[in-house]
Order: C-alpha cells, then structure tokens, then sequence
C-alpha cells in the first residue's frame, strides 16, 4: 500500500485568534484599568490611612521589582588565603573611618 501526501487544507491560521469573546474581554478590561488610572489617586485619598497604605504596599510590585535574597557560603581553611586578610582589613578600616565620621569612638 502506497502512502501519498495531500496538501494541508483548513485549519487554524497561525497567529489568527479565534477565540473573539477572550479579546472583547480583553478590551473591557483594558478600558475599565485605563479608566481607574485616571481616577486612582482620588480613590486613594478618599480611603482611611490603614487601607490607603494597605492599597499602595499591594500596587508597589507593580512599579518597584522585588530584591532577591543573596546568600554565599565561605569555606575559611586552617590558613585562610592571603586575600581574606586584605578583605577584613578593609572592612575593619572602613567601619573605624565610619566611627569617626560619626563622632563615636
């Protein structure tokens, strides 16, 4: 038995959505968050001080991206290399300076 190939007929256009009540919610949506953009300092004002800062910690990622926790580990040998010396050193001369600054002793 012989197998031919056919051309491919019908079918979903690449890129093409079909799904038209998914983009007319889409629209909706997009008008209804233009709009409260327009009005949200208003609104924000209007709220008492405790949901007021309740609303903006809840926007704030949004506009400001979240820091990541940073986490190293150090493995210090009996003789810890000649460059964690330079390290400490610094870090114990730059609080020193700081103390200074400061007016502490």
């Amino acid at each position: 038995m012989e197998i031919t190939k056919r051309n491919k007929t019908g079918g979903r256009v690449k890129g093409v959505s079909i799904n038209k009540v998914t983009k007319e919610l889409k629209e909706i949506l997009k008008d209804v968050i233009q709009n409260e953009f327009n009005t949200i300092g208003e609104t924000l004002q209007k709220l008492d001080p405790e949901k007021r800062l309740d609303a903006v910690i809840k926007l704030l990622p949004y506009v400001v991206p979240k820091l990541q926790n940073i986490q190293s580990e150090i493995e210090i040998k009996e003789n810890p290399p000649e460059i964690l010396h330079i390290i400490v050193d610094g870090v114990e001369m730059n609080l020193s300076t700081e103390k200074l600054k400061n007016g502490k002793s």
